[in-house]
């Protein structure tokens, strides 16, 4: 079961409970208004055990979130009254904690904030955008235009310095040819700026991995194992990080990366890792195996070794699903159902709109 909160453009305070399935399939089961409470813990831990008797406690693996702290300590009170009910917190939230630890260091900041200076002058500026449409033209750069950082859309800080990065021989050609219909010095400045492409750059390539693993992390057949490796993914490509140029900024990532892998690394994941079937063994657990077709979840329901132990906790873990995306796409869609003139809808409608 996946809980998860969101603010209607009325700024109702929504609640969502999702049912995820070991199949991947995702069911809305109930939406309430919670806007009249406080939402401490106990309240939250209250009202998710309300909809664990009714789905019944035996059926449900775990139980997975966001890390905010009410809803984190629900969680583990859920957990105590249900030991059999895994607390996990969602690790591609998770994920995107690590990429606003990014702007926490010095550098980081200073180059968001250029790329957000050059995003607002060419996509709000007649002239700034009718520039770089025509310079997009003129040297043949395909993937679009600039791209905006949303504070509130995880993977677009990536996305905002790599367009930016992209189209460096489009901002290259307008300073050549239009130099002068620039009336923004900082604009001016900061595409003249010496190694402000390179230093794009570098962010740009610290972000990919995290980016890579939020979109990874986010699909409906994510395990357990995924979490972990893409840990070490993520690890990998911080220590590849050049040392010299970008020394303070690579010491910051280490830090940080250190400091959220002690907060992210669950247990579950390693074992999942080494539970996984690429990783086969002795008989019974031998059986061929395809990451193209089949997943672990059903390589361990054809492995039958005796008492089936092991097989029992490999079944019940790859039947996980370890994200509260479910939520955030949920909410995504009820937040198209609203309009100019559509501000009134009762949350029996929006629930039964959703469930469509």
């Amino acid at each position: 079961i996946a809980i998860d909160g969101w603010s209607d453009p009325r700024n109702k305070s929504i609640w969502g409970f999702m049912i995820l399935t070991p199949d991947r399939k995702e069911y809305l089961y109930h939406l309430e208004d919670l806007s009249d409470h406080h939402h401490t813990a106990e309240f939250l831990a209250n009202k998710t055990e309300a909809i664990i008797t009714r789905i019944g406690a035996e059926k449900i693996s775990a139980i997975v979130s966001d890390n905010g702290a009410n809803v984190a300590a629900a969680r583990s009170i859920i957990h105590k009254n249900y030991p059999s009910i895994i607390n996990l917190r969602c690790i591609a939230h998770c994920f995107n904690l690590l990429s606003q630890d990014v702007l926490k260091s010095s550098f980081g900041e200073r180059i968001i904030k250029l790329c957000n200076i050059l995003c607002h002058f060419f996509r709000s500026s007649h002239i700034g955008t009718a520039l770089l449409d025509n310079a997009i033209k003129e040297k043949t750069i395909k993937g679009g235009g600039i791209k905006p950082y949303v504070k509130t859309r995880w993977i677009t800080m990536y996305e905002c310095a790599n367009s930016i990065v992209r189209l460096k021989p489009a901002f290259n050609y307008i300073l050549e040819n239009s130099k002068s219909e620039i009336s923004n010095t900082a604009v001016l400045t900061i595409l003249q700026k010496r190694g402000i492409f390179d230093d794009i750059q570098k962010l740009s390539e610290v972000l990919l991995p995290i980016k890579d693993a939020i979109l990874s992390l986010e699909r409906n057949n994510t395990n357990l194992a995924d979490c972990y490796i893409n840990l070490l993914r993520v690890a990998a490509s911080i220590k590849k990080m050049d040392q010299y140029d970008y020394k303070g900024f690579h010491t910051h990532m280490v830090q940080v990366f250190n400091k959220r892998y002690e907060e992210f690394n669950d247990p579950k994941y390693l074992l999942a890792f080494f539970l996984h079937p690429e990783w086969k063994g002795k008989k019974p657990y031998n059986r061929p195996y395809s990451s193209k077709h089949d997943t672990p979840l059903n390589w361990w329901l054809l492995i039958n070794d005796g008492k089936n132990q092991l097989s029992r906790l490999a079944i019940k873990l790859f039947s996980i699903t370890p994200h509260s995306a479910s939520c955030e796409r949920i909410f995504s869609s009820l937040g198209w159902f609203f309009g100019k003139r559509r501000q009134r809808l009762q949350l029996n409608t929006l629930q039964s709109m959703a469930k469509i």
